[in-house]
């Protein structure tokens, strides 16, 4: 009886250990988490846009500003036929990037032929969260699977995995590469 009592135990501690994801970010990531989840609650669609190129459609929605100048871009991005489903939120501070979120679906790429045993694609999420202009940290979560259509019975799976810190991050350059699509996009919209 001790033995199986014993085992039982063992078995209970190893599940709830899988289960635990601890969180090493510093304290102005989780600052940035606490105030999106604040604006979430109330955050309200102001605008929505659809570009069209290449016959794929985008949609972006832009969120209410709070009291606060706080504010969520949301793009989506569809095309089934190379398997690419993304979608982008940016969360803008005065005008300030605080968090470029994305997640999706992409092809893998080989530089032979793609085995029937290979994956096809890869689930992802990547948060890159901005201290300011120069100074940030990205974190990534990735899944390989073998077909697409899939997608929705791995997300799960996708979501029990840790964040893993991107080490050597260009943090200075992704944040102005995104500024300025931010910027073009404002200009598609605006000459739409």
């Amino acid at each position: 009886m001790k033995i199986k009592l014993l085992g039982f135990v063992l078995i209970t501690l190893l599940v709830s250990c899988q289960n635990e994801i601890i969180d090493n970010r510093e304290d102005w990531v989780k600052e940035i988490d606490e105030t999106i989840m604040a604006y979430e609650k109330t955050a309200k669609i102001e605008s929505t846009k659809t570009l069209m190129e290449n016959g794929i459609e985008s949609v972006f929605d832009y969120y209410q500003k709070d009291s606060n100048g706080f504010q969520k871009i949301k793009g989506t991005y569809k095309d089934e036929f190379n398997l690419v489903d993304a979608i982008l939120e940016l969360y803008v501070l005065n005008e300030e990037i605080v968090l470029e979120k994305m997640s999706g679906l992409f092809p893998l790429l080989y530089k032979g032929e793609k085995k029937e045993i290979d994956p096809c694609c890869e689930l992802f999420n990547r948060f890159i969260y901005y201290k300011n202009s120069l100074e940030g940290k990205a974190y990534t979560k990735q899944l390989k699977i073998m077909n697409g259509k899939d997608k929705e019975k791995y997300i799960n799976d996708l979501n029990m995995l840790p964040l893993i810190e991107e080490e050597g991050f260009n943090i200075a350059n992704e944040y102005w590469r995104t500024k300025n699509q931010i910027k073009e996009l404002k200009e598609e919209i605006k000459n739409n």
